[in-house]
């Protein structure tokens, strides 16, 4: 047995192979080079051919003073709609930023020595903004029966 020989344990495994490039810089500054050289250039060819074989219907021009009927608002922002046309505009717009704010963090105000679950405080201001929610809602919602019903055939029902 040769004991100058060292053994497999002791030697040192091979040395992986070092990338040409790194990864990290090249790859970011390739891709960009890409996207600016080929797909920029690609998408806007394709809408600049749609644009000039596609004849858009010319409509008439928009009349800020007068809102066409049925302008409203998804159901989600009714609510804020229709505080904002029975308020002037700056209370309203203050009103719905100090109620959203307060909602925010309502969390942090809520200074009860209970650390657990939540207090009646809470459970009483969380009633009282689903139900200012809904009635506010169902209020601003009011154009559909005025509005969107008659137009689509409904009736008013």
């Amino acid at each position: 047995m040769d004991f100058n020989r060292s053994t497999a344990i002791d030697s040192a495994p091979p040395a992986k192979k070092k990338r040409k490039r790194p990864y990290n810089p090249n790859h970011f500054v390739w891709e960009m080079f890409t996207l600016f050289i080929y797909y920029v250039p690609g998408v806007m060819g394709v809408l600049m051919v749609i644009l000039f074989l596609i004849q858009f219907p010319m409509e008439p021009q928009a009349n800020p003073a007068i809102t066409p009927l049925g302008i409203a608002p998804e159901w989600y922002f009714l609510a804020m709609f229709q505080v904002l046309k029975m308020l002037p505009l700056f209370p309203a717009i203050c009103g719905i930023v100090v109620y959203l704010m307060l909602v925010m963090f309502l969390p942090f105000i809520d200074f009860s020595k209970i650390r657990r679950g939540q207090t009646t405080l809470m459970k009483v201001i969380g009633w009282i903004n689903i139900v200012f929610i809904i009635i506010m809602t169902f209020w601003g919602g009011h154009w559909l029966e005025l509005y969107i019903y008659p137009m689509i055939g409904r009736g008013g029902h």
